[in-house]
């Protein structure tokens, strides 16, 4: 569910991305492997 969310705003393999007010991450390591090795989380 959290990774069709972050595909939807528009986060893909390569980009950085930047998760202020993360808290405990539940975000965070979805948003990563989406971004891959390639980007920047």
């Amino acid at each position: 569910m959290k990774i069709k969310v972050l595909q939807k705003a528009g986060i893909k393999r390569g980009k950085t991305v930047l998760d202020f007010g993360c808290g405990s991450g539940t975000y965070t390591i979805p948003a990563a492997k989406i971004a891959g090795k390639e980007g920047k989380v």
